[in-house]
């Protein structure tokens, strides 16, 4: 069983997100699109694939392009540096990306066109993803063997009771909730922090702006080699960013840390 990994839900906003292919240097190019909507990075949501497989797909289907297109996301081991790589075969021997949707160019880890060739693979992390270096710490409720087990946390609700004097009580209850807790210890510094990240984007730092700090919900992956397996979670005290030094004086990208977190089911 490998590490957890977390992945944050993408919006595409109305319009879509483009990017412009061109096979065998310039023989071949056109324009494909990534429909609005939903998606996440490594698991389909509904209708919609997963985000990078949507990209793929969008160029497989393209009329116009010969190539057959494959993708691969290095996110399914305790090594994985998140880094998508995009490939072709068949009708093309090489191809090149121009981004005119700069933002699916930085949330898939490029930093810029790529060259015409085989396959081409990000510089960076893929954003909205977050692959700690350790395991889950103190759960509060048992983690089920697949997604179809009930994981919501420990109950808790709302009600009132009343007691007369002479011992006669009535509880009322209102309402009832689940509660769990995403908590990390010995989190190294580099996925702790932007400041010390040795892959750019890999901290989660990065993962609360993009997602946590947004208020967005993510899935969580109790082990990141299965992407079958996953609870959709949203963060209730996401308000701050402030993992606690578990070594006071220790700094760098091998400093550790502890984050800790009140996580709901997004039902």
């Amino acid at each position: 069983m490998a590490l957890p990994k977390l992945e944050g839900r993408i919006t595409i906003p109305t319009g879509g997100w483009q990017v412009q292919c061109s096979e065998n240097a310039g023989a071949r190019t056109s324009t494909v699109t990534i429909a609005a909507g939903d998606y996440y990075m490594s698991t389909s949501n509904g209708a919609n694939a997963s985000l990078f497989a949507a990209l793929v797909n969008a160029l497989a289907a393209d009329a116009t392009l010969l190539g057959t297109y494959g993708g691969s996301l290095d996110d399914n081991s305790d090594t994985s540096l998140g880094r998508l790589t995009i490939s072709v075969s068949g009708g093309a021997t090489a191809f090149a990306l121009t981004w005119i949707s700069t933002d699916l160019r930085d949330i898939l880890g490029f930093t810029g066109n790529t060259s015409n060739a085989a396959s081409a693979t990000g510089s960076n992390q893929v954003r909205y993803l977050f692959l700690p270096n350790t395991g889950r710490a103190n759960p509060l409720a048992p983690e089920p063997a697949s997604s179809s087990g009930t994981y919501l946390g420990v109950v808790e609700s709302d009600g009132t009771s009343a007691l007369s004097p002479s011992g006669y009580h009535v509880n009322m209850q209102y309402s009832t909730r689940y509660r769990d807790s995403l908590e990390f210890h010995n989190i190294k510094g580099n996925k702790a922090w932007k400041a010390n990240e040795s892959t750019t984007n890999e901290s989660f730092q990065k993962f609360w702006e993009d997602v946590i700090g947004q208020g967005i919900p993510f899935r969580y992956h109790s082990s990141r080699d299965s992407d079958a397996v996953y609870w959709t979670q949203y963060i209730e005290n996401f308000q701050t960013y402030a993992p606690d030094a578990q070594e006071q004086g220790w700094v760098g990208a091998n400093s550790l840390w502890r984050i800790s977190y009140v996580m709901r089911p997004a039902l």
